[in-house]
């Protein structure tokens, strides 16, 4: 082997050892065999370059060329192949609609996708899988999010997207609808937003909406969506830790003629309507406070 050779594999060698303690770098190793080399960290695991210990011998040897054109040459090729439906080794089906895919490009997009392809379920085999639960233009469009790295939101289907990113584990689609919907949080859906985003561990619109709730709260506990909750999620919102609002909350509750006795205990099925709801609700707190 020449000199020079004996170089160029100690600088591979050092990379393939650096790639192999994380996994999030194991594409990138094809691109590091393949004579290119990434600028900066390869993620986030690996704060140092992973060509590093192949710098000097690099600059000896001759200088490196870097296409900065390339990514948005290969992210319009891609999107052209699934435009055009070519080369596709697998199907997606919602509803009575089949979307034509590729495995490898499902994969490096969704921790869900790699997961179902490298296992030893059926559907890593299956050239069709079904998407249960999912309507086919929420599938399109997570599916043009993939190929594109676009996808047009707004404020009737963001949620639905929303929901379908988290199921694939795709955070940056996830966290991109929850910065559309933090712009759209008004009085008359905080309180929905607020419970949605909590099950979707959307933790900042879940809290941008709470303290809108908090703040208009007046206005707020005489609308449908609040007066339409279950007693479980009522709870939820009067046990807020802010006696400011519980003491709003008594003092709508000493402008209704109610009587404490009723509403003492628990209610019954029959009195969990949507005005029973409220006045038990607000009957609780002011019990606690007092």
């Amino acid at each position: 082997m020449c000199q020079q050779g004996f170089y160029s594999g100690i600088g591979l060698m050092y990379a393939v050892q650096k790639l192999a303690s994380c996994v999030m770098c194991r594409f990138k190793l094809m691109e590091i065999e393949a004579g290119r080399r990434f600028e900066g960290s390869t993620c986030h695991m690996c704060e140092e370059n992973v060509m590093a210990g192949g710098d000097a011998d690099a600059a000896s040897s001759g200088s490196i060329f870097v296409d900065h054109d390339r990514p948005s040459h290969l992210q319009h090729a891609i999107s052209h192949l699934y435009g055009d439906s070519l080369f596709s080794d697998v199907t997606l089906c919602a509803g009575s609609e089949e979307i034509k895919c590729h495995r490898n490009i499902l994969a490096c997009s969704s921790s869900y996708f790699l997961v179902m392809f490298k296992s030893e379920l059926g559907e890593s085999h299956q050239t069709k899988i079904q998407i249960k639960e999912m309507e086919a233009s929420t599938l399109r469009l997570v599916l043009d999010y993939v190929y594109t790295g676009k996808v047009e939101l707004t404020v009737e289907n963001v949620q639905s997207v929303l929901s379908a990113a988290n199921l694939f584990q795709m955070i940056n689609l996830r966290d991109g609808c929850a910065n559309f919907m933090m712009h759209h949080i008004s009085e008359d859906n905080c309180v929905g937003v607020y419970f949605f985003a909590r099950a979707h561990e959307c933790h900042n619109l879940a809290e941008s909406a709470r303290q809108l709730v908090n703040a208009e709260f007046e206005a707020v506990c005489q609308l449908p969506e609040f007066l339409s909750l279950p007693a479980d999620k009522l709870v939820d919102i009067i046990s807020d830790d802010q006696v400011l609002k519980l003491t709003l909350m008594c003092h709508q509750l000493s402008s209704l003629s109610i009587s404490s006795k009723q509403y003492a205990t628990e209610p019954s099925a029959e009195c969990l309507g949507k005005s029973s709801c409220l006045l038990w609700g607000c009957h609780a707190a002011k019990s606690f406070l007092l």
